[in-house]
C-alpha cells in the first residue's frame, strides 16, 4: 500500500484521551491539561478526490459535552441542516486588493480543505471588504455583529481597518483572527504591555512589526553599511508603527535618523515631503505605506535634489507582484514575512505550502500576488479548530461555546501551519518572527521571482545576509547566576564542547550523519565572541549504555568542557546524561527520542530525566501514537504485536505504540523482547505468531532488526503480517537490504524544504549540498538536521551566557541552561523550536515512509512518505 489515499483528523477530545493513555505514569484529568494540545491531525499523502475532506466528522452522541469554555460569553446553536457561520474580512477591491485578495482566497481554500465540523458545513456568508481603511473596517464589522450566529471572523488584512473592527467584533463575543495585520498597537510591545488598540478576543498569525522594523534597521545599518536614514508614513497604525519601529531600532544600532515625515494617503504630489526629507541627505529612505501613495514616492524621490543616490525601501504592504512590476520600483528593497515555507504542512488539513500553491493556481489562474497567503490559511484552520474544540452535540444541534473558542486560541502552542510552528502569546500574537528582505529584480515578468529574491534573513536571536556571516547575539546582561560555576577561556584558547554519537559499529549508519552535522554546524557558525570552538578528541557512544558511560567519564574529566551534543542513542544517554549534567555541563541530543529521558508530556519527569539535558529530536510518545494511527486507521489492521530489545528507546517506543493502538480499539496480540546480539529470532517470532497479528512493529537497531525482517516471513502465522520498524533503522543501509522491501518505517518528518537555521543563515538545502560536498553522499539517516540545530542552540546558549573580562571569555554554566530553558520560537532546519520544562525542544511531526526497495532507491525511499502526523 505505497499509494495510500485516506486522510483523517482526530477530534480534540479523542486526541486528549489517546494522549492520556499513551503517557507513561501520567494522570490526565478532565480539566485544563488537555487545552494546550491542539487537535491532533494525521494525513495520508495523496487524498483521493472522492474522500471526505480531512475535517469531516460525524455528529457525536447527545450526551457528549466535552468541550472548552464556561459559557461566560454565551453559546451559538447550529440546528441540523444549518451551517456554522464565520466571516472573512479583507481588502478585496480598490488599490489594495492586490494585498488582501490572496488572503481572502486562502480563507476559501482552507475551509474547503478542512471540511465539516462535527458533520456541519462552514459558511462564509456574504463577501465583506475592509477597504484597507478605518471606515471600511467599521462598516463591515457592524454588518458582522448584526448576525448573532457568527462565531468568528478571519481578518482584517489591514491594521487600520482592524483598529475600528476589532472592538466591535470582540465586544459581541466573537473572535477576530487576522492573517495580515502587523501593527504592534493591535497586540503588544512584546514586553508585556498591551497596545493601545488591543482587544481581548483578537489574534493574528501575521508577525508583529517590532520585528520587521528591527529587521530592516539591521539590514540597512549592518549589511548595506548606511549610517543615515529617514522614514515616511501616512498616519495609518500599520505605516506609522512600522516606520517608528524602524527608526527606533536604527538609532539604537548607532544610525542617524535624519527625518520622520507623513503624507496623506490620497496625496499624489510627494515633492514637498520629499524635499523636507532631502534636507537631511539620508542614505536610505524607508516608506512602509500602501498604494497608490507608494507609487508616487518611488517615482518622484530620485528627482528630488539630495535623494538622487538614496536607497529606497518599502515593506510588506506593497510586497505585491503589482507593485514590483512598476518600473520605478526596480532595485528597491522590501521587508516582509519569510515566505520560504517549503513543505511546511498545516496539521489540520494535511496540506503543504506547495499543495496550497498548486490549488491556488488551479482555482485562480495565478500564484498569490502578496505575502500573507500562508498566514490567512493558518488563521482560518486555527479558527475552525477552535470551534471544533469549543463545541458539542445537543441532540441534532451543534452548540458552540464562544468563550471556549477564545480559550483554545489563548492556549495554542506548537501548532504546525503553512507558516511553520505557531504559538499564541498573551496578547494574540501567534505569528512567526522571521523576516526577510528581498530586492526587486525589475519587470513584470520577474515580479514573482523578485518575491523569492531574498538578500537578508532576520529572526530575533540572529540574522544573516544570504551570503554573509552572522552577527553575534548581543545581550546587556548575560544569562546565569554563577550557581554552577563559570568557565574561563583565555585569549588564544578555544571554547570547548564535545560531540558524542554512534560513529562506529552497527549503528554508525544512524549516528555518523549526526556527528557530521555537528562539524558542519560549527563551521557555519564560526567563532563565539572571537573565540574558536573546539570539539576535542572524537568520542563514540557505541549506541550502548556502556559506551555512553565511558565517553561521559572522559568528558567530565575535562573541566573546560561546557556542553555536549549527543548522544545519538537513548540507551547511551541513560548512562551519560547524569554524569555530564552533574558536572554542570549541558547535554543536548539530536537523536534521543525515549520519553524516559524527558517526560510523559503531562508534567511528570521521566525516570531517566536529568536537569541540564535537552534534545531537538521528538518524544517517542508522538511516534508511537503516529504509527498506531497509521496501522489502525490507514491500513485498517485490527491486530498488532511489538518486539523490543530492552533498550529505553526500543522498549519505550514499542510500549507507546501498543498503548495507543489498544486505545484506538486495536488488539495487541503480543509484546516480546529479544537480545541485541541475538541472531536466531525464530523462537520469539514463533511466540508472536501465536497471536496471528496483522502487523508487527519492531523499533530496534541493527543487526537484530536485519534478522527479524529476514526470518519473520518464514514463520507460520506471520506470512502475511505487515512488518514495520522505526527511525533507529531508517537508514539507507537498512533500506538497501532485500528483506526490508515494502516495509513501513516511522520517524521524524524530514520535509524541511527551505527551512533556515537562524544562527547560521543556512537552509536545509544549503546543508545537504555542503554535506554531500564534504562527505561524498547524502545523510543516510533521519536526524542530521536535529544534530545541526542542537549544535547551534548550544553555541547560541554559550554566547548568551558569556561576556568578556579583558581578553578572557567567561561563560556561566547555569546561564547556558537558562538560555535553553526559555527558548521559544527559534528557527532551525527542523522548523520552529520551543523547549519545554523537561528539555523536549523537538518537533512532534512524524511521518511514515514505505521502502521502495533496492540500494539504488534507498534515498528515494526516505522521501516516500505515505502518512503524516502532527498532534
Amino acid at each position: 500500500m505505497s499509494n495510500l489515499k485516506k486522510s483523517a483528523r482526530l477530534p480534540f477530545s479523542l486526541f486528549a484521551a489517546l494522549l492520556c493513555v499513551v503517557l507513561v505514569a501520567a494522570a490526565c484529568g478532565d480539566g485544563d491539561e488537555a487545552v494546550t494540545a491542539p487537535t491532533a491531525t494525521t494525513a495520508a499523502e495523496t487524498p483521493a478526490a472522492t474522500d471526505e475532506p480531512s475535517g469531516t466528522e460525524e455528529p457525536g452522541p447527545a450526551e457528549d459535552m466535552t468541550h472548552l469554555g464556561d459559557g461566560s460569553l454565551g453559546e451559538v446553536r447550529v440546528e441540523a441542516g444549518d451551517a456554522i457561520q464565520v466571516r472573512s474580512l479583507n481588502a478585496i477591491t480598490g488599490d489594495n486588493a492586490n494585498f488582501g485578495l490572496p488572503i481572502e482566497r486562502a480563507v476559501v481554500l482552507a475551509i474547503e480543505d478542512y471540511g465539516r465540523i462535527k458533520g456541519f458545513d462552514v459558511d462564509l456568508g456574504t463577501t465583506l471588504d475592509d477597504l484597507c481603511s478605518n471606515d471600511g473596517g467599521q462598516a463591515a464589522a457592524q454588518t458582522v455583529v448584526a448576525d448573532t450566529d457568527v462565531i468568528g471572523v478571519i481578518g482584517t488584512s489591514c491594521s487600520g481597518a482592524a483598529v475600528a473592527a476589532a472592538p466591535l467584533i470582540t465586544a459581541a463575543g466573537m473572535v477576530l483572527i487576522s492573517g495580515g495585520n502587523t501593527s504592534p498597537a493591535l497586540t503588544s510591545d512584546l514586553a508585556g504591555t498591551a497596545g493601545p488598540n488591543y482587544s481581548v478576543g483578537y489574534y493574528r498569525t501575521a508577525h508583529n512589526d517590532l520585528f520587521q522594523g528591527e529587521a530592516m534597521a539591521e539590514f540597512v545599518f549592518n549589511e548595506l553599511g548606511i549610517d543615515s536614514a529617514a522614514a515616511i508614513h501616512d498616519g495609518d497604525p500599520y505605516t506609522q508603527g512600522l516606520a517608528q519601529a524602524f527608526t527606533d531600532a536604527y538609532a539604537k544600532l548607532g544610525g542617524t535618523v535624519t527625518g520622520f515625515s507623513a503624507v496623506n494617503k490620497d496625496d499624489t504630489d510627494m515633492v514637498p515631503v520629499l524635499t523636507e526629507i532631502a534636507a537631511g541627505t539620508p542614505g536610505a529612505l524607508f516608506f512602509p505605506i500602501f498604494q497608490p501613495a507608494a507609487d508616487f514616492i518611488a517615482d518622484q524621490a530620485p528627482g528630488v535634489a539630495g535623494l538622487e543616490e538614496t536607497v529606497l525601501m518599502a515593506a510588506d504592504g506593497v510586497l505585491t507582484t503589482n507593485y514590483l512590476s512598476l518600473p520605478q520600483t526596480v532595485g528597491m528593497y522590501f521587508s516582509g514575512p519569510d515566505q520560504r515555507f517549503g513543505d511546511n504542512t498545516n496539521q489540520s488539513t494535511g496540506k503543504t505550502a506547495n499543495d496550497f500553491l498548486a490549488a491556488y493556481e488551479a482555482a485562480y489562474g495565478e500564484r498569490p500576488g502578496s505575502a500573507f497567503w500562508g498566514h490567512g490559511y493558518d488563521a482560518t484552520t486555527l479558527l475552525l479548530e477552535a470551534i471544533d474544540a469549543a463545541s458539542y452535540m445537543d441532540g441534532d444541534a451543534l452548540v458552540v461555546d464562544r468563550a471556549g473558542v477564545r480559550e483554545f486560541l489563548d492556549n495554542v502552542e506548537g501548532y504546525s501551519g503553512l507558516i511553520g510552528t505557531i504559538n499564541c502569546d498573551n496578547f494574540g500574537d501567534c505569528g512567526s518572527s522571521r523576516i526577510t528582505v528581498i530586492q526587486n529584480i525589475g519587470g513584470e515578468e520577474n515580479a514573482e521571482a523578485s518575491l523569492d529574491n531574498v538578500v537578508f534573513s532576520f529572526s530575533p536571536l540572529g540574522s544573516a545576509a544570504e551570503a554573509g556571516s552572522i552577527p553575534p547575539i548581543e545581550l546587556e546582561t548575560p544569562f546565569g547566576d554563577g550557581s554552577l560555576g563559570v568557565v574561563r577561556v583565555e585569549a588564544g584558547d578555544a571554547v570547548q564542547i564535545r560531540s558524542l554519537n554512534a560513529i562506529t559499529g552497527d549503528s554508525a549508519n544512524f549516528g555518523l550523519p549526526i556527528e557530521r552535522a555537528v562539524v558542519l554546524a560549527i563551521e557555519d557558525y564560526g567563532q563565539v565572541r572571537g573565540f574558536d570552538v573546539d570539539l576535542g578528541a572524537t568520542l563514540d557512544d557505541l549506541c550502548s549504555n556502556d559506551g555512553g558511560q565511558a565517553a561521559a567519564q572522559t568528558i567530565v574529566a575535562d573541566s573546560d568542557v561546557m556542553g555536549v551534543i549527543g548522544t545519538s542513542c537513548s540507551g547511551a544517554a541513560v548512562a551519560a546524561a547524569p554524569l555530564v549534567t552533574a558536572a554542570g555541563m549541558t547535554m543536548i541530543s539530536g537523536g534521543n527520542t525515549s520519553p524516559a529521558l524527558t517526560s510523559d508530556l503531562a508534567g511528570t519527569a521521566g525516570p531517566n530525566y536529568s536537569v541540564g539535558y535537552y534534545r531537538t529530536a521528538h518524544n517517542d510518545l508522538f511516534q508511537g501514537a503516529a504509527m498506531a494511527l497509521f496501522v489502525y486507521n490507514e491500513l485498517g489492521i485490527g491486530t498488532a504485536a511489538a518486539i523490543h530489545d530492552g533498550d529505553p528507546y526500543t522498549q519505550g517506543l514499542a510500549q507507546a505504540f501498543t498503548d495507543a493502538f489498544a486505545d484506538l480499539g486495536g488488539t495487541v496480540t503480543g509484546f516480546s523482547a529479544v537480545n541485541k546480539d541475538d541472531t536466531d529470532m525464530v523462537p520469539v517470532l514463533t511466540e508472536i505468531a501465536a497471536g496471528t497479528p496483522g502487523a508487527l512493529f519492531f523499533p530496534i537497531f541493527q543487526p537484530a532488526a536485519d534478522f527479524i525482517a529476514d526470518q519473520a516471513p518464514g514463520v507460520p502465522g506471520l506470512e502475511d503480517t505487515v512488518l514495520m520498524a522505526a527511525d533507529g533503522v531508517l537508514t539507507t543501509n537498512y533500506l538497501s537490504l532485500p528483506q526490508t522491501v515494502g516495509m513501513y518505517f516511522s520517524g521524524p518528518d524530514q520535509r524541511f524544504g527551505d527551512n533556515v537555521n537562524q544562527s547560521t543563515g543556512k537552509s536545509a538545502v544549503d546543508f545537504l549540498a555542503a554535506y554531500e560536498a564534504a562527505y561524498g553522499d547524502r545523510p543516510g539517516s533521519a536526524f542530521w538536521a536535529h544534530g545541526y540545530d542542537a549544535t547551534t542552540l548550544l553555541l547560541d546558549a554559550i554566547v548568551a551566557a558569556s561576556w568578556l573580562d579583558g581578553d578572557t571569555l567567561v561563560v556561566d554554566r547555569q546561564g547556558v541552561r537558562d538560555y535553553l530553558n526559555q527558548l521559544r520560537g527559534y528557527s532551525g532546519l527542523i522548523g520552529t523550536i520551543n523547549c519545554d520544562d523537561f528539555g523536549d525542544c523537538g518537533s512532534s511531526r512524524i511521518t511514515v515512509i514505505q521502502n521502495i526497495g533496492g540500494a539504488e532507491n534507498a534515498e528515494a525511499s526516505i522521501g516516500n512518505v505515505v502518512f503524516s502526523y502532527a498532534p
